[in-house]
């Protein structure tokens, strides 16, 4: 893919901490958007300090170490403006903290297995409301 092709597509950035599953998610969307990968909640919060710029983030909710919690945590502190943009996945049942935070905070969970058209689905309305809210953030006040 050229740098100019891929400048245009939507950027992503995918966080789970089984290789073989952002494998798998890079090889679903890469013909239609910029992927990025994060080998746990660790690699992604320190990819976030350096890169802001992704229309959305799917986050696992269950690792080892950084969970999607504290995902959320860094983000909600160091980049606010990433919020509306992360959804957590989930590859069963949850534990009770888990569902007490996703209902408390409000960010959509996807359910494991994934289909490729319900990841795109999400992250082109991702991509719209954050180039809406670009748009909006750029017209001068009246």
């Amino acid at each position: 893919m050229t740098p100019d092709l891929e400048s245009r597509l939507p950027r992503v950035l995918i966080v789970d901490d089984e290789l073989f599953l952002l494998r798998a998610y890079r090889r679903m969307l890469s013909a239609e958007h910029d992927v990025v990968l994060a080998q746990g909640g660790a690699d992604a919060i320190s990819l976030l300090q350096q890169d802001r710029g992704f229309q959305a983030i799917i986050c696992d909710l269950s690792m080892p170490e950084v969970d999607g919690p504290m995902v959320h945590e860094a983000i909600a502190e160091h980049a606010p403006e990433l919020m509306p943009r992360l959804v957590f996945c989930s590859g069963g049942a949850i534990s009770r903290r888990m569902e007490d935070f996703c209902s408390s905070v409000g960010v959509p969970v996807l359910q494991k297995p994934i289909s490729r058209e319900e990841l795109c689905r999400v992250i082109e309305q991702m991509s719209k409301d954050s180039a809406s809210k670009i748009v909006h953030a750029q017209r001068p006040r009246e």
